[in-house]
């Protein structure tokens, strides 16, 4: 019994030794299918990539430099030819603009006044003027209970073009005061003085004081404006607008 066992199992293990080799043998003939398919990929790329090169030989290259330091090419021509043939966009229309604006105004000495009537007294509050709301229009204020004499300065905002029309209004309150003295508010731009007024006092009705007029030369953003104001009594001022820009 020994023996017919032994070779029982020898039989077994020939068997499994054949199953090994068949088994080894399909794994080899897979991976050299797998590297067959994967060489015909390849040799289908290669061709795709020739071609594609030979196409692009064969097609103007619009991004060539010109010695006008431009792309060219049929596209790129057309456009730039198109595009030199429109109009220039046009610059919006000027509006009317502020010359001052009521925060700015600064106090100076009065051997800066331009004007060369101001009084003996110069004293001022600062609490006496500044900005407010006059009705809807911010405005600034002075009152010369406390403030006999003021001038002030700011640079103008915008430019004054020629043939722009300057607008200036300033509100005054009844006036009490010494008879026969009388108030004086003015305005200058640069060296153009653009509002000049004297009010008699006593004056028992306020008002509105407004001119305008047209600007025959072009004075730049910037210059100097300066506000003159001196008063006997004690009266209150608003100046509400100094104002520029095209006629309407």
């Amino acid at each position: 019994m020994a023996p017919s066992a032994d070779r029982r199992r020898r039989a077994i293990g020939l068997r499994l030794l054949l199953a090994f080799a068949a088994l080894a043998a399909g794994c080899s003939d897979a991976t050299h299918a797998k590297d067959a398919g994967a060489d015909g990929m390849r040799g289908a790329t290669d061709a795709m990539a020739r071609d594609a090169a030979g196409a692009d030989a064969a097609r103007p290259d619009a991004s060539v430099q010109t010695d006008a330091g431009r792309p060219t090419g049929p596209a790129i021509d057309a456009a730039v030819d198109d595009d030199a043939g429109t109009e220039p966009r046009r610059q919006q229309p000027r509006g009317r603009a502020s010359l001052v604006d009521p925060y700015l105004w600064m106090p100076i000495s009065a051997d800066d006044d331009p004007f060369d009537d101001g009084p003996a007294d110069t004293s001022c509050d600062p609490a006496a003027y500044g900005p407010e709301f006059f009705s809807t229009d911010l405005a600034f204020f002075v009152k010369t209970q406390t403030c006999a004499y003021l001038v002030a300065r700011q640079p103008s905002l915008v430019a004054i073009e020629p043939g722009d029309r300057i607008d200036v209004r300033v509100w005054f309150f009844p006036l009490t005061g010494p008879a026969g003295s009388e108030s004086h508010i003015a305005l200058m731009v640069g060296d153009q003085t653009v509002f000049d007024q004297r009010i008699p006092i006593p004056a028992d009705v306020g008002g509105l004081l407004s001119t305008h007029f047209v600007a025959d030369a072009k004075i730049a953003a910037g210059t100097d404006v300066f506000l003159h104001l001196h008063n006997h009594g004690a009266n209150s001022y608003d100046v509400l607008e100094l104002s520029t820009g095209p006629k309407d």
